[in-house]
């Protein structure tokens, strides 16, 4: 019994259910059988040059793999890199927002000389690191008089006598004596060291009748 297979007639005998073409049929070859052919007779190793390695496609496939695994660690240590970048980042954008506060308990004891009343009072300092200006509040009671001039004065610890550093403005007798002014680093840096302190006069003490030092407190 003849049947056609892809263009071949074919003979069926029973040797091992093998199929032979037909003695005297020209055998037929499909366009991409001949194509192979010619590949394989090419130097003869066709066959066997491709047993011995592997396709092109394979190649550049595996290629591929090894690439995306390798540049992987890459990729994950930049990025790690531009993470602690980016905290470090945030880290100085807090640092340089942050307020710091300063506190003071006024007396005359603390006066140089010290001075014998029934006064006392507080203030309150506060520094703002992004604008460069502190901002304070006084308040006081139990003095001879009024208020004549306010400051504070610096740089100097307890005990010791300076200059005035900056001159409180407006009614010096309101109840909360508030100003704010920008300061120098420096100035600064003798602030937070303790080395300001404010002083209240009057006329009976024209030097000075409640003093206090100023102390940071924790940033806030």
């Amino acid at each position: 019994m003849t049947r056609p297979c892809q263009g071949l007639e074919w003979v069926h005998e029973q040797h091992g259910d093998k199929h032979r073409p037909r003695r005297g049929t020209r055998r037929q070859r499909q366009p991409g059988q001949c194509r192979r052919l010619r590949q394989q007779d090419a130097g003869g190793k066709g066959t066997a040059a491709a047993a011995g390695r592997p396709r092109a496609g394979a190649v550049r496939r595996r290629a591929r793999h090894r690439g995306t695994r390798r540049g992987a660690p890459m990729i994950w240590r930049a990025a790690a890199l531009a993470g602690v970048l980016a905290l470090a980042g945030c880290a100085a954008s807090k640092s340089s927002d942050r307020i710091e506060g300063f506190v003071a308990q006024l007396s005359g004891a603390q006066e140089v000389p010290a001075v014998a009343g029934t006064g006392s009072g507080s203030a309150d300092v506060v520094y703002d690191h992004r604008t460069q200006s502190i901002r304070w509040s006084v308040t006081f009671q139990g003095l001879s008089g009024s208020v004549t001039a306010a400051h504070l004065h610096g740089p100097a610890g307890p005990g010791q006598n300076a200059a005035v550093v900056l001159p409180f403005d407006g009614n010096l007798n309101a109840q909360p004596l508030k100003g704010e002014s920008r300061i120098t680093p420096e100035q600064f840096g003798q602030l937070a060291s303790g080395q300001w302190y404010v002083n209240l006069h009057t006329a009976r003490h024209p030097q000075g009748e409640l003093r206090g030092q100023l102390r940071p407190l924790a940033s806030r």
